[in-house]
């Protein structure tokens, strides 16, 4: 192995913006290292870094060489935290001279425990076609030096011939989806097939690309609608808002094997009532950040931010509808922060269950936290906060293992169905296994504190989220 290599500048000053922000910056809490097999040609690297409250705080895509300002392997990058037992996920990917993402690696704890090693997984993305839009750019050939202007018109120009495409959103502006039904991903626009995915994401290094639409439309990114709907499909990065209904919608049997990550999806199911004679939205209604119905499987959801869905305007009702997540039919939903929607946080329902929600943080959302009529996997999910019910299952063939349920109005935890593990204190119902010794609980950072009874307390094993 050849020596080390100093962090650019730019990248250190943003690394040192996150420590701020998240142990005592006396020591790296973290250090990655980039090592792929000399074997791979790798002409950028993208590194990423979101903190406790999935804020992206480092952003960067750098050239891979030996001048100034470049990167060389094997490639360190030092992470440091301010303030006790916090919480980071941090991305590393790797670029071929194509500009596709072509190795991946995520890493997340809380700062100060040793960072587990890379594994660079093959993304499958080689020899991708790639676009990249910016609301300033015109009708150039949708490079990086000449993007183009219009997402939607960006969707169904780059011919498949079978291999991957990937399109790169530039960050920080607005991105509207003019066409009547949303930013619509559908069969010949914006859908992939196994082997060859298609992705929509951030431009790496930019920030966050913001998707909107011209008029309220029931959904803003939408895999739509049944058989047309799009599938093998990454939606990667985006802030996503101003649904009347929902933020993303996957609607049909053909919206399967699709992934949204890294979004932030926020303010949707809005009150749109045109006049006083319409009628007021309705608990119950469906309304959802993201929902996934009609048959749609096997899709996932991770890291996103799933917040303040059921947005109330002049007039509106004291109560609108509105849950963080509604899934069924094989969906995993791992690593999302669920906060402050105006009913349940995770609804599962219809179809054949066989769900898996796993370390997500579903807090201070109105009524229940996790609720499931259907056959659920419940593991290592930190649910606090909430108006009603903590955990509710109604299936007996569905499972609970090590969840931390704390301080939930109604009952902590309520399933006919195997329990493990789990730790509840300070619900509705009285029981306790001790104070679990939470963050920042308020304000949903329920990253445990090093002294708390939790960590480790199930055979070694530590129940939550975080």
């Amino acid at each position: 192995m050849g020596p080390r290599r100093r962090v650019s500048p730019s990248l250190a000053f943003s690394l040192l913006a996150f420590s701020l922000a998240l142990v005592s910056c006396a020591r790296p809490d973290v250090e990655l290292t980039v090592d792929p097999p000399a074997s791979l040609a790798v002409s950028r690297v993208g590194l990423r870094v979101w903190d406790t409250e999935m804020r992206l705080v480092a952003d960067h895509w750098l050239e891979v060489g030996e001048a100034e300002g470049q990167v060389a392997f094997p490639w360190t990058v030092p992470l440091r935290a301010a303030g006790e037992a916090r919480w980071y996920v941090a991305e590393i990917e790797l670029y071929d001279a194509d500009l596709c993402p072509v190795r991946r690696a995520v890493v997340s704890g809380r700062s100060g425990d040793p960072a587990p090693p890379l594994e660079l997984v093959d993304t499958g993305m080689a020899g991708c076609a790639a676009a990249f839009v910016d609301p300033s750019g015109g009708p150039g050939g949708c490079t990086e030096e000449s993007p183009c202007a219009d997402v939607d018109g960006t969707l169904g120009q780059i011919t498949r011939d079978g291999r991957p495409e990937v399109v790169y959103l530039r960050g920080e502006v607005d991105h509207v989806a003019r066409a009547a039904g949303g930013l619509v991903l559908e069969a010949g626009r914006g859908s992939g097939e196994a082997g060859a995915p298609f992705i929509l994401r951030a431009w790496p290094g930019t920030g966050t690309p913001r998707v909107r639409t011209s008029a309220p439309e029931d959904g803003v990114v939408r895999f739509c609608c049944n058989v047309g709907a799009g599938h093998h499909v990454i939606v990667d990065g985006l802030d996503i808002a101003g649904g009347a209904r929902f933020g993303v919608e996957l609607n049909g049997e053909q919206a399967r094997d699709n992934v949204v990550r890294h979004c932030v999806i926020h303010d949707n199911g809005l009150d749109v009532r045109a006049g006083p004679d319409d009628l007021p939205q309705q608990r119950g209604r469906r309304d959802a950040a993201i929902i996934a119905f009609n048959d749609a499987t096997d899709n996932v959801f991770e890291h996103n931010v799933l917040r303040d869905t059921g947005v109330r305007g002049p007039g509106s009702p004291a109560e609108l509808p509105g849950v963080g997540a509604r899934v069924g039919n094989g969906a995993t939903l791992r690593d999302n922060l669920i906060v402050g929607n105006s009913e349940e946080g995770v609804q599962v329902s219809g179809g054949v269950g066989d769900v898996t929600i796993e370390r997500n943080v579903v807090c201070d959302n109105a009524a229940g936290g996790i609720i499931a009529d259907r056959g659920a996997r419940v593991r290592h999910n930190t649910v606090a906060a909430n108006g009603g019910t903590g955990i509710a299952l109604e299936d007996a063939a569905s499972r609970t293992t090590n969840n931390l349920v704390v301080s939930n109005g109604g009952v902590g935890l309520s399933a006919p169905g195997q329990g493990d593990g789990d730790w509840l204190h300070g619900n509705g119902d009285g029981r306790s296994d001790g104070d679990p010794q939470l963050s920042d609980l308020p304000s949903c950072v329920v990253t445990l504190r090093p002294g708390s009874p939790v960590l480790g307390a199930r055979g070694g094993d530590t129940p939550g989220a975080r």
